[in-house]
């Protein structure tokens, strides 16, 4: 974890810490959109990589077999953009 130098916590750094550790387990996530009425509102995401400003996945297309890129902001983590039924294979919050 990273300390500004206000005190504050570097947000950023914290998800990143916690999508390494899930990343290691080679860990699903099911990403739940808020919007039902989009196709796909929920996905079975495997992350992979993380970059300075997103972590990087795939989604497997269960007809064609094909991995499909799927990448997700740190930002977008951490203004809670997903359902809170969005959670990781060991059944914990994707926000915990």
């Amino acid at each position: 974890m990273t300390n500004l130098s206000n005190g504050l916590v570097d947000q950023v750094s914290v998800i990143k810490e916690k999508l390494s550790k899930h990343i290691e387990k080679g860990e699903q996530a099911l990403i739940v959109e808020h919007n039902i009425y989009v196709p796909d509102s929920a996905t079975k995401v495997t992350f992979t990589k993380l970059y300075p400003h997103f972590v990087y996945g795939y989604v497997l297309n269960k007809a064609t077999g094909e991995k499909m890129p799927y990448t997700i902001t740190y930002n977008s983590l951490i203004c809670h953009d997903f359902d809170e039924r969005s959670c990781w294979e060991d059944g914990s919050s994707l926000y915990d």
